[in-house]
């Protein structure tokens, strides 16, 4: 929970639900058990496969056009349930700093 709240800035919208892996708003992998289901994760590299290589296609696409409009560099919105597992959550912003996203901005909901 938060109190505090922030302007809005330009960031690639990830949700970490206790069923699903979301990219803005598209269904990226399912979550059993805090796990990723059916999918491919390179354990060595610390990486789920499907986000990291959606994640390279954003990566490309902004530097080919110019579409962050504040001209800042993207992070990454990151929202997650609380009950879900650290190390699930670690693998999502591992995954995504190989991706060329080391920024993150947690999204909490306000009571």
């Amino acid at each position: 929970e938060s109190t505090a709240a922030i302007e809005f800035k330009w960031a690639i919208n990830v949700n970490l639900t206790p069923t699903e892996l979301k990219v803005e708003g598209n269904t990226i992998a399912k979550v059993k058990g805090g796990k990723f289901a059916g999918v491919k994760v390179d354990k060595d590299k610390k990486r789920v496969n499907p986000l990291f290589n959606l994640l390279k296609k954003f990566k490309e696409i902004e530097s080919r056009e110019k579409v962050n409009p504040t001209g800042d560099e993207t992070v990454i919105s990151f929202q997650a349930d609380k009950n879900t597992p650290f190390e699930t959550m670690d693998l999502v912003m591992k995954t995504a700093a190989q991706a060329g996203y080391p920024n993150f901005r947690f999204v909490v909901l306000k009571k």
